[in-house]
């Protein structure tokens, strides 16, 4: 997959959004550089403080790697054109980040303002932590046990009770974030109507010629780098918290300071 932008993208763009296409792109780099060089092997250790490191480790590599790929596949799609993949990813950004912010502030944070409050760490606030951090792990809506066991009648089974995690709702996590920014719950909208059976991802896929718009055929105009031009700053903006809360994660570690 591709890290930069073909010059076809970026020649005609503004200087303002040959930024965000540059920005875009470091970004990529970035995450494409750490997913490569740390390397994390699942082995959870016995001791509850040592589980507690290889748990954010574990899943600081996920989100790396996740980001990653979706961050390559994001410049690919829009090399080759494929708007609407592009409002897939777009989506799945908003999505990634919104539950890694939730878990972190929402469920993890209070616990270690907690800790912080008296000076040290208990062994059950250990233990609070790494039930949330098992649950953001994980945590599903769907039963992947039978799934992957090939016991296929149970997904359809409605009596069956659900085992292990069930993750939080992503409207949940997004609305939360709202509540102290709103132009994200904008931005989440936004990528739902250009990925939904909706006028948004019509446009994604409408070209327009000399004599009107269209769909189809082998040339013309593609509308969507007109939304990707109007949509990427929102995505170069995520980034911000991202790296926030993948920064935190790593900060939560205990580490014998002898």
């Amino acid at each position: 997959m591709a890290l930069t932008f073909d010059e076809s993208v970026t020649q005609f763009a503004t200087e303002t959004h040959k930024v965000l296409f540059s920005d875009f792109e470091e970004i990529t780099r970035g995450m494409h550089e750490q997913s490569s060089i740390h390397k994390f092997v699942w082995n959870p250790p016995s001791d509850s403080t040592l589980l507690l490191n290889h748990y954010l480790d574990i899943i600081w590599s996920v989100h790396v790697c996740k980001f990653s790929e979706l961050c390559q596949a994001l410049i690919d799609t829009i090399n080759h054109k494929e708007f609407i993949v592009y409002g897939l990813i777009g989506r799945s950004l908003i999505e990634h980040a919104a539950v890694m912010r939730y878990y972190c502030k929402h469920r993890m944070k209070p616990t270690v303002d907690e800790a912080v409050g008296t000076g040290s760490v208990t062994g059950d606030q250990i233990k609070k932590i790494l039930s949330e951090l098992d649950h953001f792990l994980r945590g599903s809506r769907f039963d992947w046990e039978a799934f992957l066991a090939g016991r296929f009648d149970e997904l359809f089974d409605e009596k069956k009770v659900a085992t292990g995690h069930t993750q939080v709702n992503v409207v949940t996590c997004v609305q939360k974030w709202a509540n102290e920014t709103s132009s994200v719950l904008v931005l989440y909208d936004l990528f739902c109507d250009l990925v939904h059976p909706n006028i948004g991802s019509t446009l994604l896929i409408m070209k327009k010629w000399t004599e009107g718009v269209g769909f189809g055929g082998q040339n013309g105009e593609a509308f969507g780098e007109n939304i990707v031009i109007r949509t990427l700053a929102g995505l170069v903006a995520l980034f911000k918290h991202i790296s926030f809360y993948l920064n935190f994660m790593l900060l939560l570690q205990i580490h014998d300071e002898k």
